[in-house]
């Protein structure tokens, strides 16, 4: 049988997850994002602010080759349009005063026969709200607090479509191409030849070192919708 890379043989999944603050003050931190591939972090960053560090060898191996800078635009000018449909993002019963701030987390995942889902999940305070599945174009609610924004978003054909689009765009791009570059980096672990009934030493937790790098690109590069 020829030799088929890794890549190709493996699932493989990207995920952004982003802290965004739609209504936000002047000089307001408005946007976090990290970046991460099979739960490694390989990128954070102020999207507000355009400032993105590459994050351990992951993010090394592909800071200024034209992924990356692809990944960059799709990010600073992707979060604004994102922004603006959260302007009007509400949930039931919140009453405070402070602006809202939602969690987001875009993720898409190629599978070993090369097929593409993603999905996107809102939340608030560590907890999903709701989620936008690329396979069927649904939205399910996860908490009630969200009805009124799933019925306006589901309702809304562009809305889903630009969400829509992203997952099995710009998402499913990025990660083909990040992996030519990571092949080495995430070569598959050996499996334990130790039975299941033995108990597996805990992974020692590491920290992402990240290099601190800020980056300014002009905001005229549209998503394809």
């Amino acid at each position: 049988c020829p030799h088929l890379p890794f890549s190709s043989i493996e699932t493989h999944t990207l995920s952004y997850n982003f802290t965004i603050t739609p209504k936000f003050t002047l000089g307001q931190q408005w946007c976090k994002v990290q970046g991460q591939v099979d739960g490694k972090t390989f990128l954070r960053g102020n999207c507000g602010a355009k400032n993105f560090e590459p994050c351990d060898p992951l993010g090394k191996e592909i800071y200024g080759t034209k992924a990356w800078k692809d990944q960059l635009e799709i990010l600073i000018n992707g979060v604004e349009e994102l922004r603006k449909k959260l302007l009007d993002f509400q949930l039931e019963n919140h009453t405070s005063r402070e602006p809202l701030t939602v969690e987001v987390r875009m993720s898409c995942q190629r599978e070993a026969n090369r097929h593409t889902n993603g999905s996107w999940q809102f939340g608030f305070h560590g907890q999903v709200f709701l989620v936008f599945d690329s396979e069927n174009r649904n939205w399910t609610l996860a908490h009630p607090g969200a009805r009124q924004m799933k019925e306006k978003w589901e309702n809304n054909t562009d809305v889903t479509m630009f969400f829509h689009n992203i997952l099995i765009g710009d998402c499913k791009t990025l990660l083909t191409d990040f992996l030519t570059h990571w092949e080495k980096l995430l070569q598959p672990t050996e499996r334990s030849t130790k039975g299941p009934g033995t108990a597996q030493p805990k992974a020692r937790a590491t920290r992402s070192i990240c290099c601190s790098l800020t980056l300014f690109l002009p905001c005229f590069i549209l998503l394809a919708i």
